[in-house]
């Protein structure tokens, strides 16, 4: 670009600069984290501590496209901070390496390695699959390959399965560095870990649960374990094995020698080495990180007072383990270094930043850089959300009896069904196969004339509301979004939510606004990996988008900019949120759920502790194990168990009792009952006012898994699909919980297809049932 300029007064100078050279900006390969604006919070809901901020930053790199449910690998050794990353990159396997601290993706593979990575050392890349194993070097070249079955891999020594033996090769030269005869009864593809320079020491683990220890091919020795997770079995005289456990992992330690059980600590979330550089192991339990050698039979040294998970990845002195679900805690030789949102299960550090993946799930999982935020500037106290709710006791409800379910309506198509939704009375179902909508008119009670397709790809759900159809799919090119005037594409769509104006299209931790003509007017990020928790809202007319973002809920005005209406604090984790009449309800990780009023901002908390949160239409209701469920004729009625008398025997006891009465005597002492051996608990179902309040709770004898009814509209019946065998409907009043119908379903009923919406002032319920497609309204 060219400047010019003059200047005016007792003299006139002109010119021109010389074009000013721009750098070139960064070509994002994985883009940074979008950004949003909330407003100052004008409140907080939770109590709990919230992760540090810490937003995702970019890779750059001359490639384009993204990996797929990529996994990430330490690059171990000296040096810059490297990951190797194994993904899928339009349906072809990938992979590549990444410098963590510079954001830089330095090159990437796909066709040398051509299977999964196993391995990684400080000079090569393993890959295998189950014919041939391959290495290639951290600049992306093949350096061997060798045909085999791949067994495990230890520091730099692959262990391959031979006819009876385990071959040991140099994974950064190729070499076959020994070929080891197996003792009876060890199979190479029960071998865990090599270990020596040979790797002639070898451990492996069988069928029968018994570690067993190979030296010189012979079984030098062999112990009975539970089965085994992780094993640490190459350094110095002892071995460490965690293993599971019916109350948790067990580690434990055997002596290298004679493999004899030096030392165990149960009930163990995690093991790492210890981060004071010392051959000691730092061991988290339910309340505290220990150091302790490795023997287990020292001292064991109390360190951070917090409950902590496995361990995600170290490097140097920092220990990543697992807090939460979705949040994580960096660790140093000085304590905790940083609090982070991350549900990511892979990842790698670097020394300023690091990478994280999912290799499992959403098809558009990809790759993450989250650099480390300051370091947390308090005494950190972590809150684990409730494995099961927290359930005040409740009446044990009888049930009616059971009664056939009446003859369900046809329809003219077949196709597996994806989803459903329900609008002006009509209830769509998208098909898999013939790919559409499938409509039912709920006041007519018939099926109607499908309208024009939507689905011109695979559908993957549907979402209606007045004025909108919606039908979510995809392919194996790309994902649709689409409506009868519209469409819109992206690299993936995991399902979809809509209004009146607004589509959301929620892809693994990302989220578009699309408005009613196709347009995209937002992408938004969840910042910690996981699901974006976000709802769509109608009020009066004007639309509203409800998220959680960097600690924050905000409420987004969509045709204003996505300008922000009102912004509320977190503290604590937010994991989802769901539209709950003109409001939303917010779920918080630790179990507490809070109900916010859309039009201003106002929070209420629900009575309650629970794991399973539901908005529906006007109620809210929360799910758990109740109180026991007494068996079939019990407790016993007082001498059931001694015969009646008969006869003249009847007459004479008769008469004997009538004597004993007429006589005074002492009271007679009660006889406890003893309870049954075994008791399941009940669901427990508490429905709550979108003030907070408690409207009713109810214990339920019911066959898990319980599923309620996903898709009900406002004033409607509350729909409880149950049974593993026989799949049963039990249908309550929405004011009380008051069970008054119970119905047996077909063996083809779909579970998740309920429905309960409310026609012409009349509840109506229903489940879609398969092969061929019907509907069954009880």
């Amino acid at each position: 670009m060219r400047r010019c300029w003059a200047v005016v007064g007792l003299a006139i100078v002109a010119g021109c600069e010389a074009p000013v050279e721009r750098a070139p900006q960064p070509a994002f390969v994985y883009p940074p984290q979008p950004a949003t604006w909330p407003l100052a919070a004008t409140s907080t809901i939770g109590r709990a501590q919230s992760p540090q901020v810490a937003l995702r930053g970019g890779i750059t790199g001359s490639v384009t496209g993204q990996l797929r449910l990529p996994t990430p690998w330490q690059v171990p050794g000296e040096g810059p901070a490297r990951a190797i990353v194994y993904g899928s990159l339009d349906g072809q396997q990938a992979i590549e390496l990444i410098d963590i601290d510079a954001g830089r993706l330095v090159w990437r593979d796909t066709t040398l390695c051509a299977a999964p990575v196993v391995g990684v050392t400080a000079q090569t890349v393993v890959c295998a699959d189950g014919a041939e194993v391959r290495a290639i070097t951290l600049d992306g070249k093949l350096r061997w390959k060798q045909d085999g079955a791949f067994v495990a891999m230890t520091d730099n020594r692959v262990v391959l399965a031979g006819a009876g033996e385990a071959v040991i090769v140099d994974a950064d030269i190729g070499d076959e560095v020994a070929h080891i005869k197996l003792p009876p009864g060890v199979k190479a593809e029960s071998i865990l870990a090599s270990c020596g320079d040979d790797g002639r020491e070898l451990f492996a683990s069988g069928q029968d649960n018994r570690l067993v220890r190979i030296a010189n091919a012979k079984a030098a020795w062999a112990v009975t374990t539970d089965r085994i997770i992780d094993i640490d079995a190459c350094e110095g005289a002892t071995i460490v094995v965690t293993m599971a456990h019916a109350s948790g992992a067990t580690v434990a330690a055997f002596s290298r020698d004679a493999g004899k059980e030096t030392g165990r600590i149960d009930g163990t979330l995690g093991l790492w080495t210890a981060r004071d550089g010392s051959p000691r192991v730092e061991i988290a339990t339910a309340t505290t990180i220990l150091r302790v050698s490795r023997d287990l039979i020292g001292p064991r040294e109390p360190l951070e007072a917090l409950r902590v998970g496995n361990l995600l990845a170290t490097r140097g002195d920092l220990r990543l383990v697992r807090a939460s679900a979705t949040t994580a805690v960096l660790l140093d030789a000085k304590g905790v270094r940083a609090y982070l949102p991350l549900a990511n299960p892979g990842a790698v550090l670097g020394e300023r930043a690091l990478i994280a993946s999912t290799w499992s799930g959403s098809p558009g999982e990809t790759v993450h850089r989250v650099p480390y935020p300051a370091r947390y500037p308090r005494e950190l106290h972590l809150v684990p959300g409730p494995a099961r709710a927290i359930v005040l006791p409740a009446e044990l409800r009888d049930l009616p009896p059971i009664t056939d379910a009446p003859a369900p309506i046809a329809a003219e198509t077949k196709g597996e069904v994806k989803g459903i939704a329900i609008a002006d009375d009509k209830l769509y179902a998208a098909l898999e196969s013939p790919s559409g909508i499938a409509v039912f008119d709920l006041r007519a009670k018939r099926w109607g004339a499908a309208p024009p397709n939507p689905c011109s790809v695979t559908p993957i759900g549907v979402a209606a509301a007045p004025r909108q159809v919606v039908c979510a799919g995809r392919d194996d090119k790309a994902a649709r979004v689409s409506a009868l005037t519209w469409s819109w594409t992206a690299a993936n769509v995991d399902r979809i939510e809509a209004t009146a104006n607004v589509v959301l299209a929620f892809d693994a931790d990302r989220v578009s606004v699309i408005d009613n003509g196709g347009k995209q007017i937002a992408l938004l990020a969840s910042g910690n990996g996981a699901a974006m928790p976000a709802a769509a809202l109608d009020l009066a007319g004007t639309t509203m988008v409800v998220t959680a973002e960097q600690n924050r809920i905000v409420a987004h005005l969509p045709y204003v900019e996505m300008v922000p209406a009102w912004t509320v604090d977190v503290a604590g984790v937010v994991v989802a949120i769901a539209a709950a009449g003109d409001g939303v309800l917010v779920t918080l990780e630790d179990g507490d759920a809070y109900r916010i009023d859309a039009r201003t901002g106002t929070a209420v908390a629900v009575a309650g502790i629970a794991s399973e949160w539901r908005a529906s239409g006007d109620l809210i209701t929360s799910a758990g194990d109740g109180g026991p469920i007494p068996p079939a004729g019990w407790p016993p009625a007082a001498g059931a168990d001694a015969p009646a008398p008969k006869g003249k025997r009847a007459g004479k006891a008769a008469a004997k009792t009538a004597a004993a009465d007429a006589e005074p005597r002492p009271p007679r002492l009660m006889t406890p009952i003893p309870p049954p051996a075994e008791l399941r608990p009940s669901f427990h179902y508490a429905l709550h006012e979108l003030t907070g309040g408690v409207r009713a709770r109810n214990d339920y004898a019911l066959e898990p898994p319980v599923t309620p009814a996903a898709t009900r509209t406002p004033g409607a019946s509350l729909v409880l699909i149950y049974g593993e065998r026989d799949h049963l409907a039990l249908v309550l009043d929405p004011m009380n919980g008051d069970p008054f119908r119970r119905v047996r379903l077909p063996a083809e009923a779909l579970p998740h297809t309920a429905f309960s919406t409310v026609v012409d002032g009349k509840p109506q319920v229903g489940i879609l049932v398969a092969n061929p497609l019907r509907v069954l309204l009880f």
